[in-house]
């Protein structure tokens, strides 16, 4: 390991602020507009050449972009003019270890300024080959990230495939011949009941209860899930009795729409921004209804029941007046079961990249900290 230095950024590189160029200014072309929150737009010509270094100066803050390709920073942007002889690719790392928010309206005025920035003090290696060694390193992580975020759409894009196909009747399971019927959730349900609107007060139980934040798209969010008091927890799950295997729906709030099976074994209560469905076994499958619910023809059809109201919200009548193509339940559960596995395949992707990305994380703190030197040079 060689000497490092610690300095002020603005010794390091300069940034400046981006340029100009409305709309309807725009010519149709193939250099990028980079904004703060990335390339949002096209152009026929460039105001920096490549490869350049970009980050927001207004609006979306921290954001740092690496451009590989000769481009056009917009005036809500700040640029590297001068990289002061460093490694570039360095520099887009070392940029995103600096805290933006901390220095957001920090001269007074909205957004970043860049001599707030230029004083911020950083540590890098005097060694420009030692600099672009750890930018090598960081890059192959990159690399890996992006390769996997592209497995990932790709087994999404295919199961989605799979489901407009299975949950139509446009493709069968071998051995099933039952014609597809549509039904309304009415129809085939046991039980649609909504939560309760409840403030939790927390008296040292841990009942656990839902609400439409904790469900993602097709997936109970488990480490969101909060606790309230027994007494609560009694007098709301009197009411609304969800139990493993139910199908969840969202009825506002956040994720308005969004469904997931109930994958807790022990009672959980539920708020009222929830519904939960119960399938009659002879009729229908939770499993099978969520992933016909998050199929495109499903996402479509929850979309139209939300239209007309004032807030984006799903009323129960609604829910229950939705209507499922559906063949017998054997088959269900069959297509429910090869669904489920592209699911979990795809689940185990999202944990190895949440994985390399906590590698990277602890890389770049590694790679990229160093402690000032007592008594050395700023």
């Amino acid at each position: 390991m060689t000497s490092w230095r610690t300095t002020h950024l603005g010794a390091v590189v300069t940034l400046q602020r981006g340029f100009d160029l409305p709309s309807r200014l725009r010519r149709r072309g193939r250099i990028p507009v980079v904004s703060s929150s990335g390339t949002s737009g096209w152009h026929d010509q460039p105001m920096v050449k490549a490869p350049g270094v970009v980050t927001g100066r207004y609006g979306t803050i921290g954001e740092v972009f690496f451009e590989e390709a000769d481009f056009w920073p917009l005036n809500t942007t700040l640029w590297v003019s001068n990289f002061h002889g460093n490694d570039k690719r360095f520099i887009y790392y070392l940029l995103q270890r600096i805290n933006f928010a901390a220095h957001s309206g920090k001269s007074g005025v909205p957004g970043v300024n860049r001599n707030d920035l230029h004083r911020e003090l950083v540590s890098l290696p005097l060694l420009v080959d030692e600099q672009r060694s750890i930018a090598d390193t960081l890059s192959d992580c990159d690399d890996l990230i992006a390769a996997l975020e592209r497995q990932i759409a790709k087994k999404q894009a295919i199961k989605q495939g799979m489901m407009q196909q299975l949950t139509t009747g446009n493709t069968r399971l071998s051995g099933f011949t039952d014609e597809f019927a549509e039904r309304r959730l009415s129809d085939v349900s046991i039980k649609i009941q909504d939560g309760t609107h409840f403030s939790p007060r927390l008296d040292g139980s841990a009942f656990k209860y839902i609400t439409s934040r904790n469900i993602g798209f097709g997936v109970l969010k488990l480490d969101t899930v909060e606790t309230i008091s027994e007494s609560e927890h009694r007098k709301i799950y009197s009411r609304c009795d969800t139990r493993f295997g139910d199908l969840l729906i969202t009825k506002d709030g956040a994720n308005t729409g969004n469904a997931a099976l109930n994958t807790f074994r022990e009672e959980v209560s539920l708020l009222s921004s929830v519904a939960f469905l119960r399938c009659d076994p002879r009729k229908a499958s939770e499993a099978y209804i969520l992933q016909y619910l998050l199929s495109y023809q499903g996402r479509q059809q929850i979309k139209n029941a939300m239209a007309g109201n004032a807030i984006t919200r799903l009323t129960l009548a609604k829910i229950r007046d939705l209507v499922v193509p559906m063949p017998g339940v054997d088959e269900q559960r069959a297509l429910a079961h090869v669904l489920g596995d592209a699911d979990a395949e795809i689940a185990a992707m999202r944990a190895r990249l949440r994985k390399i990305f906590d590698v990277k994380r602890g890389m770049m703190q590694s790679l990229l900290t160093r402690l000032p030197e007592k008594g050395g040079a700023v």
